[in-house]
């Protein structure tokens, strides 16, 4: 019988040999992202395992997505206020290429005989950072 973490392990390998794997400016990490990061990291986060006859859980893949600077003008003022904004444009095209990779995922069948599929996404703001990620939710069942 796999763990949580034996699924995360999976995942993360998945990933790394993926286009999103090639795509992203940082790397793919476990449980928790590196402090004060700049750069596209993935962090695989395990939710819930239950152990019956099989292995079957939930992990989260958070994608995190730096910000663009951007100067707003007032209309009234004609002053120019810069702000940090969601980068938009590569929050949709990281979700694409994840949703074309990762609709389905199935494992060999007999050393590692899983299957995978992405459930559900969604964007989130990172609260910490003020910065955006896009939040991948996986299912996972493992025969072993």
């Amino acid at each position: 019988m796999i763990t949580a973490l034996d699924a995360v392990d999976t995942l993360a390998e998945i990933i790394k040999d993926s286009p999103l794997g090639t795509e992203i400016t940082g790397g793919i990490y476990k449980l928790n992202r590196p402090d004060n990061s700049q750069v596209e990291d993935v962090v695989l986060l395990p939710i819930t395992q239950i152990d019956e006859v099989w292995s079957e859980g939930v992990i989260n893949a958070n994608i995190h997505i730096s910000d663009i600077n951007v100067v707003i003008k007032d209309k009234l003022t004609g002053l120019n206020y810069p702000q940090n904004q969601p980068n938009y444009k590569r929050l949709k095209q990281l979700l694409t290429i994840a949703k074309n990779e990762f609709e389905y995922l199935t494992g060999d069948g007999v050393t590692n005989p899983y299957q995978m599929y992405l459930q559900a996404h969604n964007i989130i703001q990172d609260q910490s950072s003020k910065s955006w990620f896009l939040n991948l939710r996986f299912s996972y069942q493992n025969y072993k």
